[in-house]
């Protein structure tokens, strides 16, 4: 998660069934989420967990445009992908991680994602980009200099969204294809830092 990483980016999702190796992957079991700092002058940072949910991939739109306020496409339908206004919006391999935070669909039609004014900078997304449909888990506090520190643990961000979590041996989460996880800062971190989250996870 690099500096301008206020809006939700992409942490962690399972193989899709039938992909590999090996070929017979049908999903994921995630142990833990670890959230660590790197800042030339560490902070104290609010950290959000998202679980995600992939509705439409670039690849099943035809041709696809994002313009500042709206996702198009020629072929397929929004609506039967289950797009529902209210909805925040992920964005998976494309360049607008330095948008703004909060993208919120105002409205759905067949072909036409719209959202409020300059929710995005405009580009031709790359054929392997996705949109993924955010639920918002938990709020988490990163300590200042977590897992870059002597001293300072990493922060493990199921603490606060799953509180049965636990240091059980063999406890997970089932995480089945087209499910996954965003994660987003509330304020930036200073120029050149960082924020790594590390998955310990399995494929089944």
């Amino acid at each position: 998660m690099p500096v301008h990483a206020t809006r939700p980016v992409f942490v962690f999702s399972s193989a899709d069934v039938g992909t590999g190796p090996p070929a017979t992957v049908g999903g994921s079991r995630l142990f833990g989420l670890s959230a660590a700092q790197f800042q030339s002058t560490p902070a104290a940072l609010s950290i959000r967990l998202f679980a995600a949910r992939r509705l439409t991939k670039v690849s099943d739109m035809g041709t696809a445009s994002i313009t500042t306020n709206t996702i198009t496409r020629t072929t397929g339908n929004f609506i039967t992908d289950g797009w529902l206004v209210g909805d925040s919006v992920g964005l998976r391999n494309t360049a607008n991680v330095a948008a703004v935070d909060n993208a919120q669909i105002t409205a759905v039609s067949a072909t036409t994602l719209t959202f409020a004014a300059n929710t995005f900078t405009a580009e031709t997304p790359p054929a392997n980009a996705e949109f993924w449909r955010l639920h918002l888990l938990s709020t988490s506090t990163l300590a200042s200099g977590a897992g870059s520190t002597a001293g300072t643990a990493a922060l493990d961000l199921f603490t606060d969204a799953k509180p049965f979590m636990d240091a059980t041996p063999n406890r997970a989460l089932a995480v089945g294809p087209g499910s996954g996880y965003f994660a987003a800062l509330l304020s930036a971190v200073s120029s050149g830092g960082y924020v790594d989250i590390t998955p310990l996870a399995g494929d089944y």
